[in-house]
């Protein structure tokens, strides 16, 4: 049998730092630096997890901040109590938030922290542009608004159209509005239908069929109106789906029988 022998003796590196005090005493430095650290984040997880226990730092103020004289002030109230027993540190904000926006008239809710324990609930009115015809409104950004029982605008124009197609309706809207504003005509109902043909229905209750390419017909009516202004009164209905010209149904006149 034959062996091989080999050389078994320390490294240099580590046979210079046994005995050297000055090596020794910066591993012992060092050993105490991440000593202290572990013992610093066991601490701020200590210190962390009492901040955010529950039933600990309740919210002691809700400031209401904004315009909103539409938005009933019992509800606020009512949806806000359930989060003042929470810890402060630890609440949800977006909780809060979508509760606040669920109220009647509630819009453009934000919810921010005040130290020491206050929170800023900043919200305004609903800014309503029309009322749905299957029920409920239609707000300035095209979403559809439900106001319970509470008090309900007048005068605004009604929308029918396709489930989903509020916020295409409510750009159109503000689109026919521009173009017919020269002639100060308002439009009282706007309609579209499931094949996206458009019809409106202005203050005089004329009806405007305008089908699938709105804007060049009524801005055809524009250029027209000033001729068709003496008849308007007459008028139930005027047809511009047509390429060159337009057709118009008349009112009945009084005592008259024929159909």
């Amino acid at each position: 049998m034959s062996v091989v022998s080999g050389d078994i003796r320390p490294r240099r590196g580590a046979e210079r730092g046994r005995g050297n005090p000055l090596l020794e005493r910066v591993r012992s430095r060092r050993a105490g630096r991440v000593i202290g650290g572990l013992a610093l984040l066991a601490g701020a997880g200590v210190f962390t997890h009492h901040m955010l226990a529950p039933g600990l730092f309740p919210v002691r103020t809700v400031r209401f901040i904004g315009h909103f004289p539409r938005v009933p002030r019992d509800r606020l109230v009512a949806v806000i109590a359930p989060y003042m027993h929470e810890n402060f540190y630890a609440l949800d904000l977006t909780a809060v938030a979508t509760a606040v926006h669920a109220v009647p008239w509630a819009a453009g809710v934000s919810v921010t922290r005040r130290f020491p324990r206050t929170l800023d609930i900043s919200l305004h009115d609903q800014q309503l542009v029309g009322q749905w015809a299957n029920g409920g409104f239609v707000n300035a950004k095209g979403a559809q608004v439900r106001l319970g029982g509470y008090a309900r605008p007048a005068n605004l124009p009604l929308f029918a159209g396709p489930e989903g197609a509020e916020q295409q309706m409510e750009k159109r809207y503000q689109h026919f509005n521009a173009i017919l504003s020269p002639l100060s005509l308002t439009i009282t109902r706007l309609s579209l239908s499931a094949r996206q043909s458009w019809r409106v229905t202005l203050g005089d209750g004329v009806t405007v069929m305008l089908g699938r390419h709105p804007d060049s017909r009524l801005m055809r009516l524009v250029a027209i109106f000033p001729q068709l202004a003496p008849q308007i009164p007459r008028m139930r209905r005027i047809d511009l789906r047509y390429t060159n010209g337009f057709a118009v149904s008349w009112r009945k006149a009084p005592g008259d029988t024929h159909g």
